[in-house]
């Protein structure tokens, strides 16, 4: 994806009402009632000021009123860094090789099964979840999987039944995080049980829901449990097999935090062990 400012200077008449906002997030009723609070109207401008879209659930239709607003209303939109992933996920971008996605089109029929890179399952982990870019791509998925099949141009590929597994209720019980178990195995379990119950460890004897993690490569011949580093840069922390870095969670009686501004307030040392 190219990476370049686009920069307008508008020319608005002296007297016209400026309004800016940002924010906005896929938020649409936020949108339409800052606007009818404003008595937005079309002799008024309006700028975006960044992150219109990601993290509410209302992502599309809020690009698609914003689109029909311009229509008849003149509308400014600044690309914010939450758009800016939105837009990679739908072009299949890469920035900075962080992350990436791919749609898999098997057999010749177009978008017959879709895959997520393993790359992504940090992105996709935790309460910053990119859930309206989801929607809209499964969404599309689907129209076009229909039309191919009504053109019969899918052929069905039956599940692998010997991959199939019974799901249990979940409870309280599936919480503690045992660390002998291997990084990835403890990763999945915090996106698993994410919002509830959560994943729980003993952070240095707090107990904290863990709500966002990743694989965070080898931990040498450290214990399990071991913290590795706890720093602004992160807390990082052995497993069975491999090492996992808690990116933020959330102890008992407070809000979620980042690991980082978790261990401003309570620092700790390497070498401490967390239990579950």
């Amino acid at each position: 994806m190219p990476r370049h400012a686009q920069v307008i200077r508008p020319a608005i008449a002296p007297g016209r009402r400026v309004i800016a906002v940002s924010d906005i997030h896929g938020n649409l009723p936020f949108l339409k009632g800052i606007l009818e609070k404003v008595r937005f109207t079309p002799e008024d401008v309006l700028v975006i000021v960044g992150d219109l879209l990601e993290k509410g659930r209302d992502s599309l239709a809020t690009l698609r009123y914003v689109l029909e607003l311009r229509k008849t209303h003149t509308v400014y939109t600044l690309c914010g860094n939450c758009d800016y992933i939105d837009r990679m996920f739908l072009e299949g971008g890469k920035p900075d090789d962080a992350f990436s996605i791919q749609m898999n089109r098997r057999n010749g029929a177009p978008a017959d099964y879709a895959s997520v890179d393993e790359e992504l399952w940090p992105i996709l982990s935790g309460p910053w979840r990119n859930t309206s870019v989801l929607a809209q791509m499964g969404a599309e998925l689907l129209v076009e999987t229909v039309a191919q099949i009504g053109a019969g141009a899918v052929t069905p590929v039956p599940q692998d039944e010997s991959g199939s597994s019974h799901a249990p209720m979940l409870s309280r019980e599936l919480s503690p995080m045992n660390w002998e178990k291997t990084a990835r195995q403890l990763h999945d379990q915090v996106r698993g049980l994410y919002p509830w119950p959560a994943a729980t460890a003993v952070v240095d004897g707090v107990r904290c829901k863990i709500l966002r993690t990743v694989l965070a490569g080898e931990a040498g011949k450290a214990a399990p449990g071991m913290v590795l580093q706890a720093d602004k840069k992160g807390l990082r922390v052995a497993c069975g097999d491999g090492a996992l870095e808690i990116l933020e969670l959330q102890p008992d009686g407070k809000k979620a935090m980042a690991a980082s501004a978790f261990l401003m307030g309570h620092p700790i040392r390497t070498g401490t062990v967390l239990t579950g």
